[in-house]
């Protein structure tokens, strides 16, 4: 009976336009952890290749600095 109870509250959260965790916390059911789809993770792999782009850039200026200096 709960498979039901679960399906039913899928689609009525589907029909509210509400995601599952605005759905929880409209209900006061904050015992479930939500992730947000890996949203988390997919911020942290963004904020590395902006770092590492970052500092390929860093170091790339200060060489042609050096090199027009000294050269």
């Amino acid at each position: 009976m709960s498979k039901i109870m679960d399906v039913f509250d899928d689609a009525v959260i589907r029909a509210s336009g509400m995601n599952r965790k605005e759905e929880a916390l409209r209900r006061g059911d904050l015992s479930e952890q939500y992730d947000d789809d890996g949203s988390v993770l997919l911020k942290i792999i963004a904020w590395v290749i902006f770092a590492a782009f970052g500092l390929y850039m860093l170091v790339e200026g200060i060489q042609t600095a050096f090199l027009s200096i000294f050269h």
